[in-house]
């Protein structure tokens, strides 16, 4: 569980970079979903229903970012590994993500044995 919530606060932390500079590359290897695709089903055991509901829609979120959801038309002087970002697109997708990482971080932290207060 705790490779799925590193992996998410990356693509958190990459997601707010795109929304700030208002540009993502085409390929990022911090925008992954490897850790959720080997472990959810796993993971399904332990979350409670809100929490795995929280979970699939901030990968929904990420995939929606991969697949160029939150992307703005291509300047003609743009370089082609660079997509530009719609802030009010990629916004929601944001929260979606954070909601996520908020759900899963008390299971996070039990599973690494840490205080959850």
């Amino acid at each position: 569980m705790s490779l799925v919530c590193l992996e998410l606060l990356q693509v958190r932390t990459a997601a707010r970079q795109y929304r700030e500079t208002r540009q993502r590359p085409l390929l990022d290897p911090h925008l992954t979903s490897e850790a959720w695709q080997e472990h959810r089903a796993a993971i399904a055991l332990e979350l409670s229903l809100s929490d795995w509901t929280a979970l699939v829609s901030a990968y929904e979120a990420v995939n929606g970012i991969r697949s160029g959801a939150c992307d703005a038309t291509l300047a003609r002087d743009a370089p082609a590994a660079i997509r530009a970002i719609r802030v009010e697109l990629i916004t929601p997708m944001l929260r979606e993500i954070e909601r996520g990482c908020v759900s899963l971080a008390p299971y996070a932290l039990d599973v690494m044995g840490l205080p959850t207060e």
